[in-house]
This record gives structure tokens, sequence and C-alpha cells, in this order.
């Protein structure tokens, strides 16, 4: 009722900031109408029915998007948790001079792992318990005559009579299973008259199949029974005293039973006598009736006869008198009255006569006598079968199916002719409730101590703290700071989550559970005895579906600009390695994770839709004003629900981008296998991978300019658009492409240049030499002619010489 109050009064606070002809605004206008359907009067369920809104038209049936609502609305309160049992490490064989094994010791939960299944335990249905005894009692130490019945007795107490078996380990520990054939549905059982309402898929939700499976219900119900405290007290229950309770709880209830059937018997017996002695009293009654009647009626035939005889005589006697005188109409009227025939009433037999009369008070008589008799053995305490009912049996008459009362009548009236000494059905059962409220104190042993349940499959929770600005302290530079430790976050008692487990065994095949590392959002955190330790409330698991990358994105995806968030990116494929969130807030993506840059997208359009649903106006712009006009205080605003206040929008789209989002998150692991080589080449236009850290929200004085372009709210900036990234560096790229193609270009021009100019040097070289030897060979040529006409003009010397 509570609930139901809080939901129409937050209905009714936020219904003036929806437009009023939207869809939107409809369907609270009739969650409202709903919640107060108590105030109207229908007159059949049906037409209840038909005048209430639906259900199914008001509410969703998708949990993934509920859970998305709930992270939009608390980020980023959330947790990280996982169970300490750890997935088994395979063993490296090394060469050489062996050294000590450098694996990690086993944790507190492996070892108690370990216990179980050395125990012949199932672990998954199973719990570990600390025992704090009484000085002198124990397990093993002897002086406690029955301690694993007492203790059994004791957690059945607690647990409302959950099957579960018991193994003590030593004298202050036991080990506690619980033989559930439903392992992993830890919710109580509805009452019958709940549990035969027909409930829609809106008000259970659809199935979940990627969460975890819990622990069994027992164990739940052992953390509910201390409240959250690591050590509670319980009375510790006497087995023997408990069965002998027991047994005679069982004999009394026999011998009740018993006396309830004596009882009922003589109670049926008792209805017998009084039915027989109101059948006789009925019988009796009219027997005397009908006599009397009888009677009555024969008295009264004898006066009308003797009337008519007197008249007749006086009849007979007048004419008599005018016919045959006085004296002779006297003998005359005597004969005729002798000789006068019977009525018509006689004759018939209509009347009764004396004969009758007489039988019938001879009846009455019997009857009388025997509701004597019956009343008379009824006082005296005689059964059914005694005389006195035979008696009143055959002398009441059979009762024809045309009587004048019906049965049920007769039967009340017969149940309250009914002593009411017989009536003991009551105090008997008073008197056992008595018994037993005097027994109770009598079970209950000395008080133990009994620590909080531990397993080894329970989930252990750290809260992720947005971190603060703050400086270092004087003193205290950012290289020496002490690491803080992550906060431990434990859910309370109450939450439905308080004591939950990771118990399924199947999808690993190993020792450790599946999933074993997921995320949850919770509403609000109370401190602790420690600083290590939060309360936390309200907290909801979200799915473990690809790996926690559902989760995980969603996490993400409502951050805000003073919320760390960045990526490690391949540009060259246009995929995501990992993500960064708040600090302890980290995802790598597994060897089946294909997340793109284009996924992104679909984040971004979700923060815009939601964005633009608020406040989709501008605000007016303040103006200036040489004076004031004063303040009207005649309360033209009306109502406080009159009063103007911004409105989201009419239709918002937030909902078919959150679909798309979660659509494609469903099939990230699908790419793999569904992305052929071709596909996946064609994105890799870069010529080398270029590995890149990117910060998701823009810079500082991008969001400045973002605002001037539009003044009006926005909830949530857009991330960095990763494809733009992506075409950034592919245009960077190609730039640098051709850049590179014109140096190149250059290079060969100067190449060229340069070769030309050498070839042309060459030539004008090998002209020169060409000319050199040539000159050298007109050299040569014009001295050789001048030595053969030096030796010619010899030559013609000699002969005129010798001519001479």
């Amino acid at each position: 009722v509570n609930m139901a109050n809080s939901v129409l009064d937050t209905s009714q606070r936020m219904r003036k900031y929806i437009p009023a002809d939207s869809p939107i605004g409809k369907k609270v206008d009739d969650l409202i109408a709903l919640l107060k359907g108590g105030d109207s009067y229908f007159g059949s369920a049906e037409e209840a029915e038909a005048g209430l809104p639906k259900i199914e038209d008001l509410f969703s049936s998708d949990s993934l998007r509920l859970k998305a609502l709930l992270v939009m609305s608390f980020t980023p309160s959330f947790m990280v948790g996982g169970t300490k049992v750890t997935p088994e490490q395979p063993v490296v064989q090394t060469w050489g001079k062996k050294k000590k094994s450098a694996g990690k010791d086993k944790n507190k939960m492996e070892l108690l792992l370990d216990e179980f299944i050395q125990s012949g335990l199932s672990p998954e249905k199973s719990i570990a318990c600390q025992i704090e005894m009484p000085r002198g009692k124990g397990f093993t130490k002897g002086g406690w005559s029955n301690p694993t019945e007492d203790m059994i007795a004791t957690l059945n107490m607690i647990t409302c009579g959950e099957k579960l078996k018991l193994t003590a380990v030593a004298d202050n520990k036991v080990f506690v299973t619980f033989e559930d054939d439903d392992n992993g549905d830890s919710a109580l059982p509805l009452p019958p008259h709940l549990a035969k309402i027909e409930r829609s898929i809106e008000e259970t939700l659809d199935a979940e199949p990627s969460l975890m499976k819990d622990l069994p219900l027992g164990a739940h119900l052992v953390d509910i029974y201390g409240a959250g405290r690591w050590k509670f007290q319980v009375p510790l229950v006497n087995s023997k005293k408990l069965e002998k309770d027991r047994l005679a709880k069982e004999e009394a209830a026999r011998k009740a039973a018993e006396e309830r059937e004596a009882a009922r018997l003589a109670k049926e017996a008792k209805i017998a006598e009084a039915k027989a002695l109101r059948e006789a009293k009925a019988a009796a009654a009219k027997a005397a009736r009908e006599a009397r009647e009888a009677e009555a009626a024969m008295i009264a035939k004898e006066k009308e006869q003797a009337r008519l005889e007197r008249e007749r005589a006086k009849q007979l006697d007048k004419e008599d008198e005018e016919k045959y005188g006085d004296d002779e109409a006297d003998g005359v009227a005597g004969q005729a009255a002798a000789d006068a025939p019977t009525t018509d009433s006689q004759e018939n037999g209509n009347e009764p006569s004396p004969a009758i009369v007489e039988q019938l008070q001879e009846k009455a008589a019997a009857a009388a006598a025997a509701v004597d008799a019956l009343t008379a053995a009824a006082a005296a305490g005689s059964s059914s079968s005694g005389p006195a009912a035979a008696a009143a049996a055959a002398a009441a008459p059979a009762t024809s199916p045309s009587s004048g009362r019906a049965k049920d009548e007769d039967n009340e009236d017969l149940v309250s002719e009914v002593p009411a000494g017989m009536e003991v059905e009551a105090d008997d059962d008073e008197g056992m409730m008595q018994e037993e409220e005097e027994d109770v104190g009598e079970e209950l042993g000395p008080m133990i101590g009994i620590y909080k349940p531990v397993s080894p499959y329970e989930l252990h929770w750290d809260v992720l703290e947005t971190p603060t600005d703050a400086p270092p302290q004087k003193g205290q530079g950012r290289g020496n700071q002490s690491k803080k430790k992550a906060l431990k976050g434990r859910c309370t008692w109450r939450n439905p989550v308080g004591f939950l487990g990771s118990t399924n065994r199947e999808a690993t095949g190993g020792l450790h559970p599946w999933p074993n590392e997921m995320y949850a959002v919770y509403t609000a955190t109370q401190g602790g005895d420690s600083k290590e330790l939060a309360w936390v409330d309200g907290v909801t698991v979200l799915p473990a579906d690809c790996g926690n990358l559902l989760a995980f994105l969603l996490m993400v995806a409502f951050l805000r600009p003073h919320q760390p968030l960045s990526v490690d990116a391949d540009v060259q494929s246009g995929s995501i390695i990992a993500i960064h969130g708040p600090p302890g807030l980290d995802f790598y993506c597994k060897d089946d994770h294909c997340l793109l840059f284009e996924d992104f997208q679909k984040v971004n359009a979700v923060r815009k839709a939601v964005s633009e649903a608020f406040y989709s106006a501008k605000p007016p712009v303040p103006t200036t004003v040489d004076a004031e006009d004063g303040i009207d205080f005649t309360g033209t605003r009306g109502r406080r629900e009159s009063e103007p206040v911004p409105q989201i929008m009419s239709e918002p789209k937030a909902g078919e981008a959150l679909e798309d989002l979660l659509n494609m998150l469903r099939k990230v692991q699908e790419r793999t296998a569904s992305m052929s080589q071709t596909d996946w080449f064609n994105r890799c236009t870069l010529k080398k991978a270029m590995m890149k850290t990117l910060d998701m929200h823009p810079s500082s004085s991008s969001r400045s300019r973002t605002s001037e372009e539009e003044p009006h709210f926005t909830l949530f900036t857009p991330l960095v658009d990763l494809v733009s990234v992506k075409e950034e560096a592919e245009k960077q790229q190609r730039e640098e492409e051709e850049r590179r193609r014109k140096i190149e270009e250059e290079k060969q021009r100067k190449k060229e240049e340069e070769r030309r100019k050498k070839e042309e040097e060459r030539r004008r070289k090998e002209a020169e030499r060409w000319q050199r030897e040539e000159e050298k060979r007109q050299k040569k040529l014009e001295e050789q002619r001048r030595r053969e006409e030096q030796y010619w003009q010899q030559q013609q010397q000699q002969q005129q010489q010798k001519g001479k």
C-alpha cells in the first residue's frame, strides 16, 4: 500500500511536466486512474476490467529496458562483483633446476571449496556456519546427548522447515547442505490465495537466462534470520523434547480425533433422537388434532341432524293438521320421522362416525404415550436403538415428499435442540493450543551464537567510487601516493540479493561458476562500522550477456562530462580494444567481441534522444527594463498544479534509440562469424595499424562552442564520434600519401633534372674532348704534311743538286 501511494504521489507530481496531448501523458493519466480505482464502484469484476486501464497497456515486460532506465537514473552508482573462486591456472613446465612454484596460494573460499569437495558435499547447495556453543558443550567434546539432531532442529526452526543435512567438521563448525531439488530458485512461494491469481507478463517480466544461478532458499533464510549481523543469537532446540512433544501432540491429536468422532456420533444420535421425538410429537399432535376435529364434526353433525329433524317434524305436523286434524297429525308425523331416509352426508361417509372418532382418540393416546417414552429415554441417555426409538419410529407416520417443511430448516431446528454439552470441538482445540504454548518454553534450551553463513560461491561486491580532483597533501607527491583500498559493498539483509551467489558450474565444466564477474547498480549507501565497508540498498544486478559487454556499455553510456571515459581503439579496423571508465571500471574486449566505432554512434543517438526530451524549447531571453512595475500578489498563477513549468517532449525518441542500442549489443558476438574476411579487410583502409587511447568526452573548448550554438539544457553531451576519428585518420593518411606522392614526384623531377644536366655536361665534355682530339689530329696531320713537304723539298733539292 505504501508503494502504491508513493507511485501515485510521484505520478501526480510529475504529471504537469508532461504535455497533456502526448501518449506519455495519457499513460500517466491511466496509471493514476488505475491506482485510484478503489474510489470507483463497479457492479462486477467484468465491469471493472472493462472500465479500468489494462496493466499490459501501461507497463513494459522487457526487463533489460527497465534495468537500462535504472542505470541511467543512478549513474555512476555501480558495483562490480564476483566469487573468490578463480579458474584453475594451467601448470607451466620448466626445464633446468626446479624452483619453488610461483603460483599464488589458495584463498579462504577456495580452501572452503576444497573442504566441501573432500566431505563429499555439493558446494553449490552447501554453506558453512561457525557455531558458538555453551561452555562445556561441543560436537566432539561430549556433554551433549544429541548434538546433530538438536542443531538440525534449530536450523529447521530458522529455515521454516527446509530439508537439510548437517555435517559436523569441528566442535564449533558445521556444513549445512540443503536438499531442495529446485536449486537456484530463492523466491518464497506465493500464498495459495495469491497463487490462483493469473498474472500478466508485465507483472512477472521476461525471463533473464543470462543471470546467475542462486544459492538455495534455506541459505538466504539463515542470513535473513541474522538480519545482516556477523553473529546472532538463537535458542538451541532440544530434539528429544521436540520429538516427545511431537509424539504427545500426535497422540493428543489422535485422541482428540477419536473424541471428535465419538462426539460426532453422539451428536448424530442426539439429532436422530431429537428427530424421532419431534416426529413423534408431530404425529401425536396430528392424531390429537384429528380426534378433536372428528369429535367436533360429530357433535356438529348431531346438532344439525337434530335441527333438521325438528324442522321436518314441524313441517309434517303442520301438514297433518291441515290434512287430518290435530290428533291424527301427531301419529302420522311420528311414523314419518321413523320412516325418514338418512341424509346425504351419512350416506356418502364424509362425516365421521362414532367408531372412527373412538379410533382417532385411541391413536392420539398412543402417540402421546410414545412421546412420553422418548422424552424419558432422552433424559435417561438411552441410545437411539432403544425400544422407545423403535416405538416412536413405529408410531410416527411416513413423511411424504411434499411435506410442508424443508429438510434444511428441520436440521437447523434439530441442531438447536442438541444439548450444548455435546459440542466440545472448540474446547478441545483451545486446550491443545494452550498445551502448545506451555510446551514452547520447554522445547528451547540455552542460547547459542551462529556467525554469518559462508559459501565459496557467494558474490563479493566492490563499490566503484568517482575520484575527486583534490590536490595531493603537503609533502606528498603524486608519485608516492598510497593506493586507496577498494570500498567493499554489502547488500542489506532486506535486499533480495543480500546473500546472492553464482553456482552454475555446468557452463564452465570446472569448480568455478559462470558468471564469475558481474555488474550491478545501487540506489543508496549507508556507512558501516568500518571505513572500508558500505551497506548498499536498492541493488539491481545487470545481465552478463556477451561476457558483460552489454552491461558495461550500458553503464558507460550515461556518464557525464566530469566522469572519465576513454577507449583503446584500433583506428585501422575501426574496432574497440578496451573501455576505461571511472577507477575500477575497465573492460577489455575478448576474442569473440567485435565492437566497432559505429556502435558508439548508437550510444550517441541514445544520449541525444534523452537530452532532446528534456526542455525541448529554448529558455526565454531576459530583457532589461527601465523601471519595475511592482510585484503582483493577486495569485494569477492559480493552483500549484497549474503553474507554468518546462515540459518534456510530447513524443520522445529515447525508447526507439535505446531499443536499437540493445539490439545492436545482442548481435556483437555474432559478428565474428557473420562478418566475412572481405568486409573486414575493406574496413582496414589504413596501411598500418594505429592504436590510440581516445578521450570520449569532448574538450572544454568544443563543449563551450556547443553550448553557444545550443543554449538550451543538455543532459548528456555527445561523446566523441569515433567514426569521424577514423575518417579523419583516413583523411590524414590520404593527405600524407598525397604529400609523399608530391615529394616523390619532386624528387623524381629533381633526379631527372640532375640526370639531364649530367647528360648535357657529359655531352659537353665529350664534345670538348672530341674537339681536342680533332685539334690534335689536325695538328698531327699538319705536322705530317709539313714533314712530308719538307721531305719532298729535300728530295727535290737533292735531285736538283744531282742534276747539276
